[in-house]
């Protein structure tokens, strides 16, 4: 659906507005996490373009009855915006059972007047499909940074500024490192779905944001490249690799299928009373933000709209 994807977005892409300062500063005002934050929302406001890169690693062997599966991949895009529509294209690559599998896609999200519509590329039938939905339940300009880093200024207190500078993107970036809560990403989804329609949210995410309202006390590792001169974010790496025993030990327990416990050193591996179990080596969701404010207009070019086939929303799916 194309809100679960703007939401998706928006938490994919705006979570690391954050930046530095020169040196000449530094010697009259202590760069520090809270300095860069404050700095990097107040900056935030000014946005009205930007591009990014999406990549994620997943390395997991998932167990039950006996029986274990490993899954390997991940995905990435490019994406663009200049608040009023975006464009994005990438691929997903999957590895399961010695079976590869590797889809691209492409879509196009723009508003117009009251309503989104989204030209999505499907690789499997080789056709453009179009739909729409009132831009009160999917909007591209639904995404506030300023808030988004309020409220990561408000989970900081385990996160710390590195001294010496990294390089991303060409240029001198500060490092950030620590954790947050997963309550960080829940009340991020809540500053979202307060700026759309709440009558939007479906039932099937609903009764997924109820799932991990519970999910709140775990801690998610997470570092942050701030771009030195221009206070806005470099680039943002969230692992999930610890958390996912966690993770998942909770979901058993409201599920009501048993308790769960750690039983590898160097993976994370949780197995309930159930027999079911996940080893996570590796899953890490990493965006690189690569422009701010140089994205020309974006436009449909005429012949995905010629080609496109209309669908209805309801039976819209995502680029898997």
């Amino acid at each position: 659906m194309k809100k679960i994807l703007v939401c998706f977005l928006a938490f994919a892409l705006m979570m690391g507005i954050l930046s530095g300062c020169g040196k000449d500063k530094e010697k009259e005002e202590k760069v520090t996490v809270d300095s860069l934050l404050e700095d990097a929302a107040e900056n935030s406001k000014d946005i009205e373009s930007f591009a990014v890169s999406v990549d994620s690693d997943v390395d997991l062997t998932i167990s039950a009855q006996g029986v274990s599966v490993d899954l390997t991949g991940g995905f990435d895009c490019d994406f663009e915006t200049d608040m009023e529509s975006a464009h994005v294209t990438g691929s997903l690559v999957a590895k399961t059972y010695g079976v590869d599998e590797d889809e691209s896609f492409e879509a196009y999200l723009v508003n117009d007047g009251d309503v989104m519509k989204t030209y999505q590329y499907r690789e499997s039938e080789d056709e453009w499909v179009v739909s729409e939905e009132d831009a009160d339940e999917a909007s591209i300009d639904s995404i506030e940074i300023d808030k988004l880093m309020g409220l990561l200024s408000d989970d900081n207190s385990d996160l710390t500024l590195k001294d010496d500078l990294d390089e991303i993107e060409g240029e001198d970036a500060y490092l950030i490192e620590g954790s947050v809560s997963m309550q960080f990403l829940l009340d991020l989804f809540d500053e979202m779905n307060e700026e759309l329609d709440s009558e939007s949210i479906d039932e099937e995410t609903s009764d997924y944001m109820d799932m991990f309202a519970d999910m709140g006390d775990i801690d998610l590792d997470i570092s942050l490249w701030i771009y030195k001169d221009s206070k806005l974010p470099a680039q943002i790496r969230m692992d999930f690799s610890d958390s996912l025993s966690a993770m998942l030990e909770e979901y058993m327990n409201i599920a009501g299928t048993g308790s769960t416990e750690d039983s590898d050193e160097t993976t994370d591996e949780t197995e309930t009373d159930s027999g079911y179990s996940i080893s996570s080596k590796t899953c890490e969701f990493t965006v690189t933000f690569s422009s701010y404010n140089d994205v020309d207009s974006i436009e449909v070019p005429q012949e995905v709209i010629d080609a496109a086939v209309e669908e209805d929303t309801d039976e819209a799916s995502d680029f898997t």
